[in-house]
């Protein structure tokens, strides 16, 4: 009787803890995974694992915004010269009239 008292207590308290989660995940833009998340309830003075939240957010497909990998989109490594900046010509032509 009593795990299923603290089951159901769980439960609800985990639906407070994921309207918390939701709130601060709009409000950082997705930034937080859950160790940070932890960190951020826990400053707000609720009491939260982080293998609590963890399972929270993977439950309800709740994941942190990834940053994107650099790529590099010139190839600067070649011997070749620098092609003739097209927008001064333009720029002096009309800078004359």
């Amino acid at each position: 009787m009593e795990a299923r008292r603290h089951a159901r207590c769980q439960r609800l308290s985990d639906g407070k803890l994921l309207a918390l989660i939701r709130a601060i995940h709009a409000e950082v833009k997705g930034a937080y995974g859950s160790p940070r998340m932890t960190e951020e309830i826990r400053s707000r003075g609720f009491p939260a694992s982080k293998a609590r939240v963890e399972r929270v957010m993977r439950e309800n497909h709740i994941r942190a915004r990834h940053k994107r990998r650099y790529r590099a989109t010139t190839d600067s490594k070649h011997k070749l010269p620098v092609a003739a900046n097209l927008l001064t010509d333009r720029s002096s032509r009309y800078a004359s009239a």
